[in-house]
């Protein structure tokens, strides 16, 4: 939905609110590190057309394994280097995920700067 030239409407996703993170929230902070402007409402999220390629920068995992590898999904288009915070937070649910992004031509360089 980023990368499209059509506005896009997510609804009755209101349960996202309540996942690891508020998913809706969450994937519009996402989105706006990119460089995409989004929107959240109080059951979805309104996704703008935007621009390729997307804005490097860090982006937040909030220790959410979704919005990590939705995130590094962005990151292969982005303007330059992308760092993704809480990146293990993949670990619940793919723990291979990093991986396998790296199998298919992912680049990923990981840092381990403690707790």
């Amino acid at each position: 939905a980023a990368a499209s030239a059509c506005e896009t409407h997510i609804v009755n996703a209101a349960r996202l609110r309540l996942k690891e993170s508020d998913r809706l929230a969450t994937t519009k902070a996402m989105l706006i590190a990119f460089g995409v402007k989004a929107d959240t409402t109080p059951d979805g999220l309104v996704i703008y057309p935007g621009t390729r390629p997307f804005r490097a920068g860090t982006v937040d995992g909030c220790r959410d394994h979704r919005i990590v590898m939705a995130a590094a999904m962005m990151a292969t288009v982005a303007d330059g280097k992308v760092t993704i915070t809480d990146s293990r937070a993949v670990d619940k649910s793919y723990p291979t995920f990093f991986n396998d992004f790296k199998n298919v031509g992912g680049l990923v360089h990981e840092f381990d700067v403690g707790e």
